[in-house]
């Protein structure tokens, strides 16, 4: 019996959560914004009710997430980029960002850029 009862419980807990996913409970939205340069700079976007406070987030190595409307081509799996979620349950609005529409891959000295500065700064 009781056994019965846990399982039903964790059915319902499954149920919701993939509900709650389906319905975008924790959506985020592609946002790209022109630069000076003419090029895009795309970004995740998602944040609560009432922020608390704005993150931007990097992902780390070539920075390039392929990003397609809300799908991300490669990073899903990153530190960051996975755990983004967290930060906005924890009332941050928070932007994960790509390389720029003119660029596939990114090194350290592009990101210490004012090219980079600048797109980061439309991101802000």
């Amino acid at each position: 019996m009781k056994l019965r009862k846990l399982l039903l419980i964790l059915g319902l807990m499954v149920f919701i959560a993939v509900q709650a996913l389906a319905s975008g409970a924790w959506a985020d939205e592609f946002v790209s914004v022109e630069l000076e340069s003419g090029e895009t700079q795309g970004f995740l976007f998602d944040a609560p009710d009432n922020p608390v406070g704005s993150l931007i987030l990097f992902a780390g190595g070539h920075g390039w997430l392929n990003l397609s409307g809300t799908s991300i081509g490669w990073g899903d799996n990153n530190f960051v980029v996975r755990t983004r979620e967290q930060y906005v349950e924890k009332g941050f609005q928070v932007a994960v960002v790509d390389t720029p529409s003119n660029k596939k891959k990114i090194n350290a000295i592009f990101r210490m850029s004012d090219e980079h500065g600048a797109g980061i700064r439309a991101v802000a």
